[in-house]
């Protein structure tokens, strides 16, 4: 009975470092992919953003550019405003200036009659 006790110690024995040997083996694996999954997507970062960087590098250039001619063109704009807005403000003023003279004329033959 002794022997037997001790085949079946010797043979869980070896059975639990097997299992041990496989345990570890399969938490190496699994760091190794949680480790290769980010290495991943760090290469997809790094893909994606030189991608990026490769197609803006010319939009700030293209910006200006577009800017530059949004602001004579709005320069143009302003001073074609500010032109009719002179000649609209002078064509008031004689107006004005001539309808007030008539009033006056006119008051003062009502008040002479």
């Amino acid at each position: 009975m002794a022997k037997t006790k001790t085949t079946t110690a010797k043979k869980t024995a070896k059975t639990a470092q097997k299992e041990t040997v496989k345990a570890t083996a399969l938490l190496r694996k699994g760091v190794l992919a949680y480790i290769g999954l980010h290495g991943a997507a760090y290469e997809r970062a790094k893909f994606r953003f030189e991608q990026v960087r490769g197609a803006t590098d010319g939009l700030f250039g293209t910006f200006v550019e577009k800017g530059e001619e949004l602001e004579a063109k709005a320069a143009v704009l302003a001073k074609d405003a500010q032109t009719k807005a002179s000649e609209t403000f002078a064509g008031t003023t004689a107006k004005c200036q001539r309808l007030q003279m008539t009033v006056s004329l006119s008051w003062k033959l009502n008040l002479q009659r």
